[in-house]
């Protein structure tokens, strides 16, 4: 009977063992084989999209011609008619130098003219009678030629004299200062009684009828721009206003400083609620057609400073790192110029979790 309930514990435990190793996956070598995980992706196929680049430029509103208007000669401002903002005319009087010291000066020409006129008129007289007193032989040739000479100094210090008078005279008007265009004064950097300089700027004016947007470039933007694009203007003042213009400058040399590059863009259609110094936006598209895929940033993969994708064989189920070249942000997604090919499936959500060579199930993006 022992020998019976011994056997009879002996199958059991044996059945118990071998229920163990079914549960626990036991080979005959011992090792324990973990089933792979099918891990689900979410992914996007690879659409290949024609994009040009669009390129926006913030600049100020200005006038095309500006005209820096100053007095022809120095003094001590006495009046200005002007203020900034004005609207002028052509032909309008703007400011006033003292004029006494001009004046006085053509005072002193006149005087210097009558008293070289009256040495003209004495001299042309002296070489008449020498001239006669010659053919009759009474004075030497010697005496003649003093004489001559003397009316040719007198006949050229009148004719300097009088040049004089007229340098002083042009003078004495350029005391008041006139605009030759009608325009808008935008600047009056002098005050009365301010003392200025010959050709010190006193009044600037702005012919408003013609209007450039002024922007700054970078140079690594300057294939984008040439004379004569056309491109579209909005205003942040005017938010649903749209102009057109065309680029009439650009600045063969950058600004030492900012390294930045000055457009001059013409409005080729113009809105009178559009103002000097408005802020404006230029948008111009570049000529360039690129070939890009458009992904989303959850997409990228980054190991060991190389950027890559994560793309699933369609036959194998297995992703794969493929590197990418990655191109501009647009509208919330990352632009791929080359890497990727029509029709492959890219994922597109947990791919810091995949590993190469492993099987996924793919739920496809909507």
């Amino acid at each position: 009977m022992n020998s019976l309930f011994t056997f009879k514990q002996l199958g059991y435990f044996c059945s118990i063992a071998a229920f163990v190793s079914v549960l626990t996956g036991c080979n005959s070598s011992g090792s324990v084989a973990e089933p792979e995980v099918i891990r689900p992706v979410r992914a996007q196929q690879v659409k290949i999209e024609d994009y040009q680049q669009t390129y926006r430029y913030t600049g100020t509103v200005q006038a095309r011609h500006t005209s820096d208007l100053s007095f022809r000669v120095a003094g001590k401002i006495t009046q200005r008619y002007v203020n900034v903002g004005d609207s002028v005319k052509a032909g309008q009087l703007l400011a006033r130098i003292d004029p006494t010291d001009y004046q006085l000066n053509v005072l002193s020409s006149k005087a210097q003219v009558t008293a070289a006129e009256a040495d003209y008129q004495k001299s042309s007289t002296d070489l008449k009678r020498y001239k006669s007193l010659l053919k009759k032989q009474v004075i030497s040739r010697d005496q003649y030629d003093q004489v001559l000479t003397r009316f040719n100094t007198t006949k050229a210090q009148l004719k300097q004299k009088r040049a004089l008078l007229n340098v002083n005279a042009n003078q004495a008007t350029y005391t008041d200062l006139y605009t030759e265009k009608a325009g808008v004064v935008t600047e009056i950097p002098v005050e009365v009684g301010q003392v200025v300089a010959q050709g010190q700027k006193v009044v600037r004016i702005a012919q408003p009828q013609q209007q450039d947007i002024v922007v700054n470039i970078p140079e690594n933007r300057l294939d984008s721009l040439y004379i004569g694009k056309q491109v579209s203007i909005d205003f942040w003042a005017l938010p649903n206003l749209i102009l057109q213009g065309k680029v009439r400058e650009i600045s063969p040399k950058s600004d030492p400083i900012t390294r930045l590059y000055t457009v001059k863009v013409t409005l080729t259609n113009t809105d009178p609620r559009v103002h000097l110094g408005m802020t404006a936006n230029i948008n111009t598209i570049h000529d360039t057609v690129q070939k890009i895929v458009l992904l989303p940033l959850s997409a990228i993969y980054e190991k060991e400073n190389m950027t890559s994708v994560w793309v699933v064989d369609s036959n194998t189920e297995k992703v794969h790192l493929i590197p990418v070249n990655l191109g501009q942000f647009i509208d919330n997604s990352i632009s791929v110029t080359s890497g990727l090919s029509t029709g492959q499936w890219v994922v597109t959500a947990g791919t810091h979790k995949l590993h190469e060579g492993q099987t996924v199930r793919l739920l496809k993006n909507t």
